[in-house]
């Protein structure tokens, strides 16, 4: 635990203290970025939810709203720390965004949906003691496309979800990714995983239980099966290119 001196020195100097995950002590702060599209119903309690997990950690909450067409935007004007409004650009490009402005080297992303739960964030940062790039793998994938990319691109990318979007990553990976640009595609999550086995960067995963939504953003349909194929296509171009 934190000393009593620290704690009393840390507090005068009006910082966050940091806290305990397990036996790694995190202290750096933190920037939650977010994208949202229609999820006035959600929106509000993810960040609630976020500021208790990070209670004691310096973070910012950064919403990029994919041009909602509810109240997603006035909601999160009053709970988060940023709001960005962008066309509808699609879930991997409002990430990319929400990077990009970033102030903290130190990134979390998630949906916006509470599919990913915020309480799983400090076993994400334990990790981070000890990695660079760490990610929530849902223990089922419902999708068979999520599980052939698992099967043809997990064990290559060190992951077991290709496709989630639960993610912390510390400076390093956060400066590689800006220099190295994005794809102008929806890979919905995976060109991140690519980017940092690319980077050399040292993955790792933890196992999460997803909230599966039955309106969920992508949607299940055949036409979701399409996509997420389309975009492993996409993404194995991306992970053979030397050039990328």
């Amino acid at each position: 635990m934190v000393r009593k001196d620290v704690r009393s020195k840390q507090k005068r100097n009006n910082d966050a203290l940091p806290v305990e995950y397990g036996d790694v002590m995190y202290k750096y702060p933190i920037s939650i970025v977010t994208c949202a599209y229609n999820e006035e119903k959600t929106i509000g309690g993810l960040i609630s939810r976020i500021r208790k997990a990070l209670h004691d950690v310096k973070h910012e909450i950064i919403v990029v709203d994919d041009a909602s067409t509810d109240k997603t935007h006035d909601i999160a004007k009053k709970c988060a720390d940023r709001v960005i409004r962008t066309a509808h650009v699609g879930q991997t490009n409002c990430l990319w965004k929400g990077i990009r402005e970033a102030k903290y080297p130190t990134v979390v992303t998630m949906d916006a949906d509470l599919e990913h739960l915020p309480e799983d964030i400090p076993r994400l940062l334990a990790k981070l003691g000890t990695h660079d790039y760490v990610c929530g793998s849902r223990t089922s994938l419902p999708r068979l496309s999520e599980r052939l990319s698992g099967v043809l691109l997990g064990r290559l990318l060190g992951v077991r979800d290709t496709f989630t979007n639960l993610r912390a990553f510390n400076g390093n990976v956060k400066r590689y990714f800006i220099s190295k640009g994005h794809l102008t595609a929806n890979t919905y999550g995976l060109e991140f995983q690519i980017r940092a086995k690319k980077g050399g960067f040292r993955v790792a995963e933890i196992p999460i239980k997803a909230i599966r939504r039955k309106d969920s953003r992508i949607g299940n349909s055949f036409r979701t099966e399409l996509k997420l194929l389309r975009a492993m296509v996409a993404g194995i171009f991306l992970l053979l290119n030397p050039l990328a």
